[in-house]
């Protein structure tokens, strides 16, 4: 059973690669059109489309970074500046 499923999703993956490549056209649209053909992959688009278009959480971040990483500060590890940032982020 898993074994035909995966053939099956692999499969659908070939036909989507196999697609030309429309580049000026309206993914949403695209994807509308075509998610019958391919609701494996569908799944994953709509998790990919669904990111917004927005730079404002990476801006953020970085900061953020710029205000725990500071002149006195500039030897903290990539590792500790992760958990600084986490720790600012998700605490009260």
């Amino acid at each position: 059973q898993a074994d035909a499923s995966i053939s099956t999703v692999l499969a659908e993956v070939q036909r989507y690669l196999s697609e030309p490549q429309t580049p000026t056209q309206d993914p949403l649209k695209w994807w509308a059109a075509k998610e019958a053909a391919y609701p494996s992959v569908a799944v994953i688009a709509r998790h990919i489309l669904a990111v917004p278009a927005s730079s404002v959480p990476a801006e953020r971040i970085f900061s953020l970074a710029g205000n725990i990483v500071t002149n006195k500060r500039t030897k903290l590890t990539s590792s500790n500046v992760d958990s600084l940032i986490f720790l600012a982020k998700n605490m009260p």
